[in-house]
């Protein structure tokens, strides 16, 4: 989720571009919860944010912009709604309603990902809106329907949602993912070589259903990603060990 909470970030102008963000040297305590970052970082921007995964400065741009407008900005990329493809068993995923307010440390957690669940198709969407001109899609499962003789029976047309964000935001964030697949970003592996590659890695805790928190040593990694061009494709890969619904990180 961290993705669109820059996104979010930077629509709504509470950072710019190149401003940094000190992400407390990997450690961070909020109320009762300790934030921590894999990548043990001091001040990064918010193409390093991405790059290195810092859940430290996902949290912060989220409790900068607020429970409301981090809200918004999730359902405005199609979290906590059904796709409506025409296939039966589809779930809306988890992003709960705004009856109650959410406190500091839920606000910081779903920023990066925690205590919300998304479907792969979710984010796969969302991404393509990034890719798409900042355009939420339909999705489309079927583009044409053809006969024996190559007539055309049905064909689907493009479907614009809504605008989950500008199109100048849309490419700022575009370019900012290609820094994942490069140096040190989490996704080097998913680089292709002749391409500039834009992407963003996951790697989920599960819940454990018997103490009913999150699992140490269970994951859920997954990598979305697209080639920024006038006609992007969207590719996710997810790995899983179980079936489950992936909560984005």
């Amino acid at each position: 989720m961290k993705v669109f909470t820059v996104s979010a970030a930077l629509s709504a102008q509470v950072i710019s571009p190149t401003q940094t963000i000190y992400c407390e040297e990997g450690m961070m305590a909020l109320d009762n919860v300790i934030i921590r970052d894999t990548h043990v970082s001091a001040w990064l921007t918010p193409t390093q944010l991405l790059a290195r995964s810092s859940n430290i400065g996902a949290a912060k741009l989220g409790l900068s912009l607020g429970e409301r407008r981090l809200y918004e900005a999730f359902q405005r990329f199609g979290f906590g709604e059904k796709t409506e493809i025409p296939l039966p068993g589809e779930v809306g995923g988890v992003l709960r309603p705004r009856g109650r307010p959410w406190v500091q440390v839920e606000t910081a957690a779903a920023s990066f990902g925690q205590g919300i669940g998304v479907t792969t198709l979710q984010l796969g969407m969302a991404t393509a809106a990034i890719a798409n001109r900042g355009r939420l899609l339909a999705p489309m499962l079927v583009k044409k329907v053809t006969d024996g003789t190559g007539n055309t029976i049905t064909e689907s047309a493009t479907v614009v949602r809504r605008e989950a964000i500008s199109p100048n935001v849309a490419r700022i964030v575009s370019e900012m993912l290609v820094a994942v697949t490069e140096g040190d970003g989490t996704g080097v592996e998913a680089a292709v070589p002749g391409f500039r590659t834009a992407g963003k890695t996951a790697t989920a805790q599960k819940a454990d259903p018997a103490t009913g928190k999150y699992s140490s040593d269970h994951f859920t990694a997954s990598f979305v990603g697209f080639v920024p061009a006038d006609h992007p494709r969207v590719a996710i890969a997810v790995v899983l060990d179980e079936p489950m619904i992936t909560h984005a990180g």
